[in-house]
């Protein structure tokens, strides 16, 4: 199966499960088990978090050097290739396509 069809398969198995048994069922599964301090589910988070970052090698520490470097080298260049600079004129865009400022800039 590709992506798409497993996320729907996904969501559509949580909308089913909130459908047939409620708001509820999603609380006990968030508070289970009740008599702990942290939920099952949060150390369950962490713990598939910390494991992942294991077996890739710690990337948030290996590629962070590279990231910032990239990201100032950018930004300070005005070649307007950063990922801030590119959500600015993307959020620019939409919003001069919307009609409401078609011939001004709108920074955010």
């Amino acid at each position: 199966m590709n992506k798409k069809t497993n996320a729907i398969l996904f969501f559509g198995i949580i909308g089913l499960l909130l459908l047939l048994f409620g708001v509820e069922f999603f609380e006990a599964i968030w508070s289970f088990p009740s008599f702990s301090l942290v939920p099952l589910m949060v150390i369950a988070l962490l713990g598939t978090g910390i494991y992942t970052t294991i077996i890739l090698g710690f990337p948030q520490i290996k590629y962070l050097k590279h990231g910032l470097k990239e990201e100032k080298k950018e930004c300070w260049e005005g070649c307007g290739n950063s990922l801030a600079v590119k959500l600015k004129k993307e959020k620019a865009l939409n919003i001069a396509s919307l009609g409401k400022l078609k011939k001004n800039w709108v920074y955010m």
